[in-house]
């Protein structure tokens, strides 16, 4: 409770900028130096031969992660190498009259490309692209970032390219075959969501008013 109300109150940005850390990485820290406390100092469960075993687990799932990432991203230079890009800013422009239809596809792109590439691939590669149809479009640019970080957050949970499904094998030895089928409900209620996201900008602009 303590990380999860440090990183959305902010207080693990204090000094971020300090340390070169982003958010995710100070709470990060603060999750495994308190679970060191409580695991080694309050209940004496941690011990040497165990710690060693946590470290292995950790390092085999995040060279999983860095392998995924960087087939990923040289997917993402071939794509920019033969031009897919400039087609999906073409496809953009051809719908931005409607803002609706326009984040409608956006959505529809990020969650194809979302399928065989890594969420921030996506973004570095596409966002640029789409930010001036959405701005000449009078679509929030706040609103679109959010919509856009949603939209590739579905693909941390779709095959071939699912970080947290490869993740998720690793600690639970289950199939990918199996976990695909497992998260459904949760794509679902993750896709709903977004839609909602989407259709109401007021609940991405909340706080800015």
């Amino acid at each position: 409770m303590y990380v999860a109300g440090g990183f959305y109150s902010g207080d693990f940005t204090l000094s971020a900028e300090t340390i070169r850390l982003s958010i995710s990485d100070r709470s990060a820290s603060v999750a495994v130096l308190y679970a060191f406390v409580v695991e080694g100092l309050l209940l004496r469960s941690l011990t040497w031969s165990k710690t060693w075993e946590v470290l292995k687990g950790a390092a085999i799932t995040n060279a999983t992660i860095f392998i995924i990432m960087c087939v990923a991203c040289a997917l993402g230079q071939l794509l920019l190498i033969y031009n897919v890009p400039d087609a999906v800013s073409g496809l953009l422009a051809g719908v931005a009259h409607n803002k609706y239809l326009l984040l409608a596809v956006i959505i529809l792109i990020m969650l194809i490309a979302g399928t065989f590439m890594e969420a921030l691939a996506n973004i570095i590669i596409l966002a640029p692209l789409m930010f001036p149809v959405i701005k000449n479009a009078g679509i929030d640019p706040v609103h679109f970032g959010i919509v856009l970080i949603t939209s590739a957050a579905l693909g941390f949970l779709t095959p071939p390219v699912g970080v947290n499904l490869f993740v998720a094998c690793g600690i639970s030895k289950m199939s990918i075959e199996k976990l695909s089928l497992a998260v459904l409900p949760f794509l679902l209620a993750m896709f709903l969501a977004l839609a909602i996201l989407a259709v109401v900008p007021q609940i991405s602009l909340l706080l800015l008013n």
